[in-house]
């Protein structure tokens, strides 16, 4: 009987997970890095690779080296995205849904590996519902999963490649499966693969080198080792690279690493909250909660090689941003889920009010209270009740207004108007600061300041240039939405946006059109 109540939870817990990955997808257009990813993908099915012209508009026009020399080929970001986003426009059609459907996808598959892992490998399957449950329900996880881009993928390939290591350490088996997830994960994200690969290698190394069958280990390392080599040489020979941007000072590398613990403690698992209750579980000596046994242990240190191999890389390379470190999710709640049941085992009580605090508020992460919040909650608001940003409004107000072929001046949003809008020209980057008179003109109150946070020193404001001695020719049409510089990015939780923000006179969003 207990066995069948457990399968029962487990089966609503997962449904509760995928509801919570699944509902409203495609309420929110998609927002500019969205946008690049299916525009690229849309034209993957006309000309059969990612190319930034579809034969009417071309994104980021004025940056050549994100493109082959002389050509349109996409080299900044590897494919295995593009295809696949490719795949389920072809199956579902070209829209908001099918964009983000493969990653939301991918994120529903890491919960289920997770799970399997827990049961395979520490051989508990409560250890497995209480990560998968601390998983489902973060919200960087849902927010960062439910995005048209490679977040989701790059969690799910990431945990996998954990989890083929041990089948091929226990199972002896295996070989193959390993290097091929691998190659597809150097050829979606070249940066993580560096530290996941770089971590399975030094597990065999020194922990594992007894039961590695090194010739089958070597002969598969060498397919994602091309596989990485191949894009390395395909994006950087023969054409300017783009790099990620490398920190050198020590000031810069201390900065890296400060904001992924800040981020890592505040946001995804509460480190500094379970040291503590690990010091008391270790001080209570004969009543200690937290015993791991010694096959626990061995798992638990190539954990510890794959968080680590990946700060010291994200240390190292500048990217202070959260989208970059959501692939530690699954090793860090697998440890978490592991925490929490060592406490259960217990204290029922006492585990049942930690993992309530941690799901539904912020207060094991935050000592600060006037920090402290309920994401959890706030997220469920947004996936029940209709969010309109102002690039959504913009589009659905081109979808009843403009003609074919009309053209359309607009800056931090104009791969959003391209992927809906693939009728109309789109006049973006430095097009959009020569004094022209398109039919339509979008003027963000930010405009300056996009300028100069974005583009720095690449365009220059002329004097010549502006807006003011032209709007008389325009008229100017109020949209039900406000002028913010973010739509719904997942990166930082203080300022996305959960709720609609509520349009006033001082900040409603406008389009302009073309007298007649």
């Amino acid at each position: 009987m207990k066995k069948t109540y457990f399968n029962i939870i487990t089966a609503i817990v997962f449904l509760l997970l995928a509801w919570l990955l699944f509902a409203n997808l495609s309420d929110h257009y998609l927002w500019n890095d969205e946008a690049s990813t299916a525009i690229l993908s849309r034209n993957v099915l006309k000309y059969g690779y990612p190319s930034s012209f579809d034969g009417t508009n071309m994104h980021y026009p004025d940056w050549p080296e994100f493109h082959r020399p002389g050509t349109y080929i996409w080299k900044v970001d590897p494919w295995v995205q593009n295809y696949l986003m490719a795949a389920s426009f072809k199956l579902f059609g070209i829209n908001t849904w099918s964009a983000r459907l493969p990653f939301v996808l991918s994120g529903f598959l890491t919960l289920v590996i997770l799970f399997i892992f827990c049961i395979r490998h520490l051989g508990s399957k409560k250890i497995g519902l209480f990560s998968i449950l601390l998983m489902g329900t973060s919200v960087p996880f849902l927010l960062h999963a439910r995005q048209a881009r490679y977040y989701g993928l790059v969690i799910l390939l990431s945990f996998a490649v954990f989890y083929l290591y041990h089948r091929v350490v226990e199972k002896k088996k295996g070989y193959i499966w390993l290097g091929i997830v691998s190659l597809v994960l150097s050829l979606t994200h070249h940066v993580v693969f560096i530290p996941i690969f770089g971590a399975v290698c030094l597990s065999a190394l020194f922990i594992d080198r007894r039961e590695i069958k090194w010739k089958h280990f070597i002969l598969m390392s060498i397919l994602p080792a091309l596989g990485f080599l191949a894009w390395v040489a395909f994006s950087w020979v023969g054409s300017d690279p783009v790099a990620f941007p490398v920190s050198s000072s020590l000031k810069e590398i201390k900065k890296n690493l400060e904001f992924q613990i800040r981020t890592i403690n505040g946001y995804f698992v509460p480190v500094a909250f379970w040291l503590v209750v690990m010091m008391i579980s270790r001080a209570l000596k004969k009543h200690s909660f937290i015993v791991p046994s010694e096959k626990e242990k061995k798992i638990f240190k190539r954990v510890g090689i794959f968080l680590l191999c990946n700060m010291i890389i994200f240390t190292f390379v500048g990217l202070r941003t959260m989208r970059y470190y959501v692939h530690y999710l699954p090793f860090l709640f697998m440890l978490e889920g592991f925490l929490i049941f060592s406490v259960f085992q217990k204290k029922k009580v006492l585990a049942t009010v930690i993992l309530a605090l941690v799901i539904f508020t912020n207060i094991p992460g935050k000592a600060n209270p006037a920090k402290l919040r309920s994401y959890f909650s706030q997220y469920l608001y947004e996936i029940t009740h209709e969010y309109t940003g102002p690039l959504e409004a913009v589009c659905r107000y081109l979808d009843s207004h403009a003609r074919p072929g009309e053209h359309v001046k607009i800056i931090k949003g104009d791969l959003t108007a391209m992927f809906y809008h693939p009728e109309l020209v789109i006049l973006n980057d430095e097009r959009y600061f020569e004094k022209s008179y398109p039919e339509w003109i979008v003027i963000r109150k930010y405009w300056k300041q996009i300028l100069e946070d974005r583009w720095k020193t690449k365009f220059k404001i002329r004097p010549d240039v502006g807006y003011l001695d032209i709007l008389d020719r325009y008229d100017r049409i109020t949209l039900p939405a406000v002028d913010s510089i973010r739509e719904n990015e997942p990166d930082n939780l203080e300022t996305h946006f959960f709720r609609s923000p509520v349009v006033t006179p001082d900040n409603q969003m406008f389009i302009y059109r073309l007298k007649k």
